[in-house]
């Protein structure tokens, strides 16, 4: 990924300076960044890989969801710290490309800049549970929701909400990955959704309609 350009957004001088030796090791171009205000000024900002230290979550959150394309958000890998936890990123997990908990090696961070990618994030076990046990918000109530998707949407996004690909799906549906594709672009029109990632967190956290396998299993995609 040597032409791949990374930004380091941090006020720690350790931790960029520790990041960026790690980062440059694969990237071809990494920069310093000192603030998410000053990230979302750069004009190509989102073109490159953004490793974020989140140090003021609420701020970090208002600043993301200020932008108009949410789907700018998923080149962006977090860094938690030590006295943060899940609950302080809640709105921005279906949206960051990934959220990586306190104490990740600087090896971690490297691999999940690699990974991240429209369509691809990478979250911590525990955001599955966090979502399970406490009510989402959504524009309408999430049975009605269900009952707009035909059987076989169903069974595509039970199979999102699993963590599998669309060729995946396609080989355990025994169709085509044009078909798959076309009835993920359906679903997210009906569901109202940017991206798979949000349907796959909507989901996981219905038990209703008799669709309970939805919220039971949950892993990036």
């Amino acid at each position: 990924m040597q032409d791949a350009k990374v930004s380091i957004v941090s006020d720690s001088a350790i931790l960029t300076a520790a990041l960026e030796q790690s980062i440059r090791t694969t990237f071809g171009s990494v920069r310093r960044v000192s603030s998410v205000l000053e990230l979302l000024r750069t004009p190509d900002w989102q073109l490159a890989i953004s490793v974020l230290d989140a140090a003021d979550p609420k701020a970090v959150t208002q600043h993301l969801l200020s932008v108009p394309n949410k789907d700018d958000l998923a080149r962006i890998v977090l860094l938690m710290r030590a006295n943060q936890t899940v609950c302080d990123f809640r709105d921005l997990l279906p949206f960051v490309g990934a959220l990586m908990p306190n104490g990740t090696s600087l090896d971690e961070i490297n691999l999940a800049a690699q990974l991240v990618r429209p369509g691809f994030s990478l979250l911590p076990s525990n955001v599955f549970s966090l979502l399970n046990s406490a009510p989402q918000p959504a524009p309408e109530p999430v049975p009605l929701i269900l009952k707009l998707l035909t059987e076989r949407e169903l069974d595509v996004l039970q199979l999102l909400a699993e963590g599998c690909s669309n060729k995946t799906i396609a080989r355990r549906l025994d169709v085509s990955d044009s078909t798959i594709r076309v009835h993920v672009r359906a679903i997210l029109k009906k569901l109202k959704m940017q991206n798979r990632t949000q349907a796959a967190l909507l989901a996981i956290s219905s038990r209703a309609d008799g669709h309970a396998g939805l919220s039971s299993v949950v892993a990036v995609d």
